[in-house]
């Protein structure tokens, strides 16, 4: 019977659980969609802005190609969310390596009730409730305690795979990163060069507009003077607003490229940017020099793309053995220590134990579809792989053909814009003397313009098909760890990349490894081909059985001399050597062969079995 006290306290215990309760269910019914408010949202922004800014060193002097790369490998936004991504596919694998971990589980309990538990009892011969006065068997309230550790080879196995999966997420991870500065660094040289042909043009467009301008007023009071015929004036008011047009492209085209170079080295679009260019020669690269071949070979090995199939591969063929797996039986450990607070239990602490073995016999029936699907979803990887072959060796050729158009273009370029220089020199020099006009020299220093622009512009495209091919053939700089290293020293080392990269010493010495390992793998293929011959040579051959399965017929025996009793029991009977070797002839085996390949099947018993399970672990690898 419980007391007074035990009765008070169990009633407030009753009494508070129900509070709690009423608690958490009144507050899941009161939970109501909240917008986010505008000074929350202006907050939030306000601080995104400044960690994106946080970190950035500031521009100081004239930004140079390589310091602008370094800038946006260093400080590009969507480049640090690809090397982000890569550090969670880390952490992600990190993670599932505890999932092949036994489980640990601790837990405690406290049941309760009013009234005791009172039980009865039937005669399970006559059925009738038995004799005896009811019996109580638990306390009102006791508490419950365990440790256990249990452990499935199902989960295991699950894992084990999902921990190979991870990882080659994580290889996926890396090329995408690697594919995200391949074109960052292509943007970067675009928009650099378009920058530097705006400052290069900033001046001369100024004045050139200032002249026109001028000379669109001087002709629309000439117009109005009637000096001279009106439609000869109206055609030279056409003339100049045409070449104002044409200056007005140009501005558009390349007032962007500040704002667009200023967002990928992650500086405020209000910054002012001044650039020095490299000279010309060094947008000229010694890559499309080397053999195609050559250059598909390294393609193939390192492009980014390409290389994120193979792995699509594995991870296809990997999550079908996972599927298969669970069509295996399940096998349960576990073990732990029990406590509980109750009295009527005479062993209040033990250790408990326990081996289950289940398996869904039904699962047998999926084992044809997994498989199909499987081998549906690995094909389909595979014809990925196949297709992004193909598309790869097509950027491979197209970026060099785009790369010796744009040289032509580029040396044309030079050519007209050394013939638009002379023609706007004599046009100022004529407008002197009195025999062109000033709409002419407006005009000629218009095309003069649209020359240099196109020439900024066929360098433009060279660095960008250059940054194509770099990007097809899967080169990026060989850099250290780019948060932690000073700007300064990033910049010497894209410098360095960019030379030898140039030079085409990086092709080079990438297909020199890829022959190496090549020929390291045939060198491993040949020895290993050679022990398996010298292996298949050392074990002895088994005899050839008789060709006809009749009993070989047998000479009789000589009369030999009559022996003792005695002797004949003791030792054996020896047939002759030339008895031996008729009978070997005639296909007959004698017990020493036998003896022979008895124990050569006992020895390669063994090594068999061996087979057999490297055989079965490779097939699950």
């Amino acid at each position: 019977m419980l007391t007074a006290n035990q009765t008070t306290r169990k009633g407030r215990l009753i009494r508070w659980g129900g509070i709690v309760i009423s608690t958490f269910v009144l507050s899941a019914c009161a939970i109501k969609p909240e917008p986010l408010s505008l000074a929350e949202q202006r907050l939030q922004l306000a601080i995104d802005r400044q960690m994106a800014r946080e970190g950035v060193e500031p521009l100081e002097g004239p930004l140079t190609l390589e310091e602008a790369t370094a800038r946006a490998i260093k400080y590009n936004l969507n480049h640090r969310v690809r090397m982000m991504e890569q550090a969670v596919a880390l952490g992600q694998l990190d993670l599932s390596r505890f999932d092949m971990w036994p489980q640990a589980m601790a837990s405690a309990g406290y049941s309760t009730r009013n009234k005791p538990s009172i039980s009865e009892a039937t005669n399970s011969v006559t059925g009738e409730p038995s004799l005896s006065d009811p019996f109580i068997s638990s306390d009102q309230s006791y508490w419950d305690m365990s440790l256990g550790l249990s452990w499935s080879l199902l989960d295991f196995g699950a894992g084990y795979y999902n921990a190979k999966q991870n990882a080659d997420r994580l290889m996926i991870a890396q090329e995408r990163r690697r594919r995200s500065m391949h074109l960052l660094m292509v943007d970067v040289q675009n928009a650099y060069w378009r920058a530097a042909s705006a400052q290069a043009l900033k001046d001369e467009i100024e004045r050139t507009i200032r002249l026109a301008e001028r000379a669109l007023r001087n002709s629309k009071q000439l117009e109005k003077s009637n000096t001279k015929q009106p439609i000869d004036a109206v055609r030279y008011q056409k003339n100049i607003l045409e070449n104002l047009r044409n200056i007005d492209i140009i501005q558009n085209e390349l007032s962007s490229a500040r704002i667009e170079l200023a967002n990928l080295i992650n500086v405020p679009p209000t910054s002012e940017l001044t650039f020095a260019p490299p000279s010309l020669e060094d947008s000229k690269t010694a890559v499309t020099d080397l053999p195609m071949k050559t250059l598909e070979e390294v393609a193939l090995v390192n492009n980014a793309d390409l290389r994120e199939t193979f792995y699509d591969v594995r991870i296809a063929a990997t999550q079908t053995r996972k599927a298969m797996l669970q069509l295996l039986p399940g096998v349960d450990l576990s073990w732990g220590p029990n406590y509980t607070t109750n009295s009527y239990t005479i062993n209040q602490a033990w250790n408990a134990g326990a081996v289950s073995l289940s398996w869904n016999m039904l699962n047998v029936l999926m084992l044809p579809s997994i498989q199909d699907q499987g081998e549906a979803e690995t094909e389909l990887s595979v014809k990925r792989r196949m297709a992004m072959q193909m598309t790869v060796l097509g950027q491979v050729h197209l970026a060099r053909l785009q790369y010796e158009n744009a040289i032509k273009v580029l040396n044309r370029s030079v050519s007209i814009l050394d013939v638009d220089s002379k023609i706007k020199n004599y046009t100022v020099n004529g407008q002197r003397s009195g025999t062109h006009s000033q709409a002419d020299v407006v005009a000629a220093r218009t095309v003069a313009i649209i020359s240099q622009m196109r020439h900024y512009q066929a360098i433009a495209q060279i660095y960008a098909a250059n940054g194509r091919l770099q990007a097809s053939l899967g080169f990026e700089p060989n850099l250290s760890d780019v948060q932690n290293t000073p700007l300064t020293d990033l910049t010497e080392q894209v410098g360095s990349a960019m030379n030898r990269w140039r030079a085409g010493d990086a092709v080079e010495e990438e297909m020199k490894a890829i022959e190496r390992v090549g020929q390291q793998a045939l060198a491993s293929n040949a020895a290993a081909q050679q022990a398996v011959a010298a292996i298949e040579t050392e074990q002895p051959k088994a005899s050839p059985e008789p060709e006809s399965k009749a009993e070989p017929k047998v000479e009789p025996k000589p009369k030999a001399e009559p022996e003792p009793k005695e002797a004949a029991k003791d030792e054996p009977k020896v047939a002759s050597k030339e008895q031996s070797e008729e009978e070997g002839k005639k296909g007959g085996v004698n017990e020493t062969t036998k003896e022979t390949a008895k124990e050569t099947a006992k020895e390669a018993a063994p090594e068999k079995i061996a087979a057999m399970a490297r055989r079965f672990l490779a097939f699950w690898r």
